[in-house]
């Protein structure tokens, strides 16, 4: 509605016959408006000059009710009418348009004598004025000398935009006590606009709801558009600038009309339940756009019929399409439709002011603008009532839904056992590679055992080579450990291992990796006097590697390792002291490693470990304190006995050759099963104490056979199973606990690690015959 008023007041011309008074101030010093009395003269061809005008007869020209609407005019105007008296005050002419370009004004004698001359008046820039107007004042300065005759104030404007003319005249007093009022009017109701339209951007960015960035755009090109009609951009900026130009005026009134219309589809839901009318409306967004085009390329008068046309149409539809929505039960269209009415009796209330049926004061002056406020505010009304009826959808929806979820827990559980499927399948995956890994390097191992045991090698390509499978075996073991992790908490094993050889071991580990990257190393403990170190060896081992590992590789000088037990608090205490001679010394405990994967390692290995760790760092010294607990060391009390008979249930031929070679070294007597089932059979036939079985097999593996040995104790009496394979994940092992089997050896067994083993179950074995017996 409010774009087709605006047009057709730019548009419309009312006129009425009328006598030519002449004009004159009371002693109240009011100021009166100069219609009816004046007269106006459109010179298209710009061929008439002030005294032509002032010398014209009246007669043939018209004078009119009210302040003439004339729209765009590419010639000059003219307006004139006869004053009574200007010897007594001076008087100011107020034109309550800014958008003029040249603006010049003449006071002539009744015999065409020239008084007085204002001209160019409207190139002053408005930024002179003290505060932004809506207002242009023209002076009129008291004559001289008295005059027997009233006088003819003549002016010549012209002007870019669609031109109103209304025009008072009276003393600067009134003047100013009116304008402050128009003013703060105007004021309050552009802060409303703008309030609102920040108010609906918020609640867009808050909410993401797509009809609050329309009407918050929409009130934004409002904006824009009130303030150049009313001329504050010309007070803010210099005349020149784009936003004073006519096509910047329409084009932000055809992007409101655009926004607006947007705004209605999707308040009025008319995607989904009114397409027809969506369709509709986007056709008339479209003759928007073009409209918009018609203003780009200054062609005004098609623009204007066009506006005309797609003014009238979206009116007459949305009064439509918000009338049968509302029937339809959406109760927001109320206030919707509500906005609409007010804005369009605002449009009527300017309409009837400035055509003179209604009183000019300052409400039916700015009615137009008063109602563009009351339709944001209703608007905003609708959209909060929008929201509460979306929220009470909303808890009716989760009931539903919570309905539709416990119909469904049945699928969710068959999900859950679907998941749980994969998982396994992703183990025996790991499993296999494990397995394919570990398998070869277990005769690797014992070759190089036999090596070192002096079978004419060169000692450090055999020590390099033993290095090297160990550190393979580092390897897969941190690989298999982050897999854990990654999925399950696990739970860490107590082992049980010689202290000595341990420590041995551990140390050609750490020094020939520090060797290789220039570093010293040594390793230092207090367990000398102690035999047997226990706790969950091999996670402490994996986090001592990967510490010195990362940290040899950042210019190390030298590594020292103090490695001690507290007995009493059961804690495993682990102190490194390192020196660098890097540059740029390490200040945090990130940059000890070469990546943020093998730190958030290390600390995870840690916080499982139940440990914590603390690193200090004093320039080029580096000191790093490790606490593990459940950690102890004890002396061996027990005479070593190792067992006289060992079945060994294994199907790949090197590693039989291989496990045997080892318990041949150690003086035990083995014998070889294929598969589970020729366990079985030998095991009925002919009892062994001690079993060294391998889990994967053909025919009947580790697992089936270990079941079928715990279901009948009678035929098979109840051995000691130890679990040999390459699968050292912690699931590998509580699976091994769970079918029955006693301990396990992770692939590739060393020496020394087999042997205590052996040693260890052969002791519990013949304690249990004893106390049996």
């Amino acid at each position: 509605m409010k774009r087709f008023l605006l047009a057709s007041l730019m548009l419309v011309s009312l006129f009425a016959r009328a006598d030519v008074p002449m004009l004159s101030v009371s002693d109240e010093a009011e100021a009166v408006s100069i219609w009816p009395g004046a007269h106006f003269l459109v010179d298209e061809h710009q061929a008439l000059k002030a005294r032509d005008i002032a010398m014209q007869d009246p007669s043939p020209h018209e004078a009119i009710n009210s302040a003439p609407i004339l729209g765009f005019v590419s010639g000059q105007v003219w307006v004139w009418f006869t004053l009574q008296d200007l010897t007594k005050k001076p008087l100011q002419l107020q034109i309550q348009f800014p958008h003029l370009s040249h603006l010049s004004a003449y006071v002539f004698s009744s015999s065409g004598d020239l008084l007085h001359q204002v001209a160019d008046i409207s190139l002053a820039p408005h930024r002179t004025q003290s505060a932004p107007s809506q207002f242009l004042n023209v002076p009129l300065p008291k004559l001289k000398q008295a005059l027997n005759s009233p006088v003819k104030v003549v002016l010549k404007i012209r002007s870019d935009h669609a031109l109103r003319l209304p025009i008072e005249m009276g003393e600067q007093q009134a003047f100013t006590q009116n304008n402050l009022a128009q003013l703060g009017l105007v004021f309050i109701s552009l802060g409303m606009l703008l309030a609102l339209c920040l108010y609906n951007l918020v609640l867009f960015l808050s909410t993401a709801r797509i009809y609050y960035l329309f009407y918050g755009l929409n009130l934004a090109f409002l904006q824009v558009f009130f303030l150049i009609d009313l001329g504050f951009t010309r007070y803010l900026f210099p005349q020149t600038h784009w936003l004073n130009a006519p096509s910047a005026w329409g084009i932000s009134v055809c992007m409101a009309f655009i926004f607006a219309m947007l705004f209605a589809q999707s308040f009025l839901r008319l995607p989904q339940a009114h397409p027809k009318w969506n369709r509709w409306f986007s056709l008339l967004a479209l003759g928007v756009a073009l409209n918009m085009a018609l203003v780009m390329f200054n062609i005004k008068d098609a623009a204007l019929g066009l506006y005309l046309l797609l003014s009238v149409l979206y009116q007459v539809s949305i009064i439509v399409v918000s009338i049968q929505v509302l029937r339809e039960g959406y109760q927001p269209a109320r206030f919707f439709l509500l906005a609409w009415i007010f804005l369009a009796v605002g449009g009527m209330v300017y309409q009837l002011t400035i055509t003179g049926l209604l009183p000019v004061n300052l409400l039916t002056e700015h009615a137009f603008l008063i109602g563009t406020v009351i339709e944001a505010l209703l608007l905003s009304w609708a959209l909060a009532e929008l929201i509460s009826k979306l929220q009470a959808d909303q808890i009716t929806n989760e009931r539903q839904y919570q309905n539709i979820l416990n119909k469904t827990s049945e699928r969710l559980s068959r999900a859950l056992k679907a998941a749980d499927k994969h998982k396994k399948i992703r183990d025996v995956f790991l499993k296999n590679i494990s397995h394919e890994l570990k398998t070869p390097l277990h005769s690797i191992q014992h070759v190089l055992d036999l090596s070192m045991q002096g079978y004419q090698a060169n000692s450090e390509l055999i020590h390099d080579a033993n290095h090297s499978s160990r550190l393979i075996s580092r390897h897969i073991d941190k690989l298999l450990l982050n897999t854990e992790m990654g999925a399950y908490e696990p739970d860490f094993k107590v082992e049980r291992l010689d202290v000595q050889p341990t420590l041995k071991a551990w140390h050609q580990d750490l020094s020939n990796e520090c060797k290789i990257r220039g570093t010293n190393f040594s390793l230092n403990s207090n367990l000398v006097d102690w035999d047997v170190l226990s706790g969950p060896i091999r996670p402490v081992y994996l986090l001592l590697t990967e510490a010195i590992f990362n940290a040899a590789t950042l210019e190390m000088d030298s590594i020292i390792v103090n490695f001690d037990v507290l007995q009493d608090k059961g804690h495993l205490h682990i102190h490194i002291d390192m020196h660098t001679t890097s540059l740029t010394p390490p200040v945090s405990t990130l940059e000890l490693f070469q990546s943020s994967q093998d730190a958030r390692f290390v600390n995870q290995l840690i916080g499982l470990l139940g440990g914590h760790w603390d690193v200090q760092f004093e320039s080029s010294l580096i000191l790093a304190d490790i606490v593990i607990p459940n950690f102890s060391v004890s002396k061996n009390k027990n005479i070593e006995h190792l067992p006289k008979r060992v079945l060994v249930v294994e199907d790949n031929e090197i590693n039989q050759k291989v496990m045997s070679s080892m318990l041949t070294r150690l003086g035990v007597h083995c014998e070889l099963a294929i598969n589970g089932h020729d366990a079985l059979h030998k095991q009925a036939q002919s009892p062994f104490d001690i079993i060294l079985m391998d889990c994967q097999m053909p025919v009947m593996d580790g697992f089936d056979t270990t079941l079928a040995m715990r279901a009948n104790v009678r035929r098979y009496q109840h051995p000691i199973i130890i679990a040999v394979s390459a699968n050292s994940m912690e699931l590998d092992k509580t699976q091994c606990v769970a079918v029955g089997m006693n301990d396990f050896i992770a692939k590739p067994v060393r020496m020394d690690e087999l042997r205590n083993v052996l040693v260890r179950w052969h002791n519990t074995k013949s304690k249990q015959d004893l106390f049996s017996a």
